[in-house]
């Protein structure tokens, strides 16, 4: 269990419960654009066209909502909370090639990879569950 303690001298009148409502709403706020700044790309117009920003952006967002699914719904519990930066360095920017033969595709990432086993667990959960 967390204990924290917070000074919080607000000019707001409100009771201490919604006061502190107020300030996590702030707070997720802040977190998804820093999420989005870092994570996401939102850094900077890419090019001089509104529409191909905003399609970019929605693409970003398109991606970043795909990670955070799969998040949910193919790593543990105790790995569900990491950033999405985190789990793209561990599974997405892992050496490995992906192999077509017979009709199959196989993923070799080599014996060495400290992932492997989450790789294999991935696969087993895609395999033995509906999709939706």
């Amino acid at each position: 269990m967390v204990v924290a303690d917070v000074l919080c001298l607000p000019n707001l009148s409100l009771s201490p419960n919604k006061l502190e409502g107020f300030y996590n709403q702030r707070t997720t706020c802040e977190n998804l654009i820093d999420v989005g700044k870092n994570q996401v790309g939102w850094c900077g117009m890419l090019t001089q066209r509104f529409w191909t920003n905003d399609l970019i952006f929605q693409l970003a967002m398109l991606a970043y909502n795909l990670m955070v699914w799969f998040k949910m719904r193919f790593l543990p519990p105790e790995m569900q909370g990491q950033e999405v930066e985190t789990v793209r360095s561990w599974l997405i920017k892992t050496a490995g090639h992906v192999i077509h033969t017979g009709r199959q595709w196989f993923l070799d990432i080599g014996s060495d990879n400290p992932w492997e086993e989450l790789w294999v667990s991935i696969g087993n959960k895609q395999l033995s569950e509906q999709p939706f």
